[in-house]
């Protein structure tokens, strides 16, 4: 994972959304991930990553990112929402729709594949 990447994509959240929020990234220990698809996850302040993050493929390392960006702009904001809900928002900042790849991971890869019903919605 090239190091600007968070970054760069909770900048490009700012910039589309108008909002002055605080995105923090940190890098969370094995116990919070323990499944392969266990990538990130908002507490509301900071974005915690899995290191497993360095090793994917950018599409999947971007889609997870505005993902959670996304989670935490909606909790910072008093919005309940649905998983697909960050979806949708991680899709509009970042203009390209959100896929799932064969292991249940989000995407910016067309694969046809939308959130599995059995992830949640």
């Amino acid at each position: 994972m090239k190091y600007k990447l968070p970054f760069q994509i909770a900048e490009l959240a700012r910039q589309k959304t108008g909002l002055a929020i605080p995105i923090n990234f940190v890098f969370g220990g094995d116990d919070l991930f323990p499944q392969y698809r266990d990538l990130g996850m908002t507490d509301g302040v900071d974005i915690i990553l899995s290191r497993k993050m360095i090793n994917l493929p950018l599409d999947n390392q971007v889609a997870v990112i505005a993902h959670e960006i996304a989670h935490l702009i909606m909790m910072q904001s008093g919005i309940l929402h649905t998983e697909n809900e960050a979806d949708s928002l991680a899709s509009w900042l970042i203009g390209k729709k959100i896929w799932y790849d064969e292991y249940d991971i989000q995407t910016t890869r067309n694969t046809g594949k939308i959130r599995p019903h059995y992830l949640g919605q």
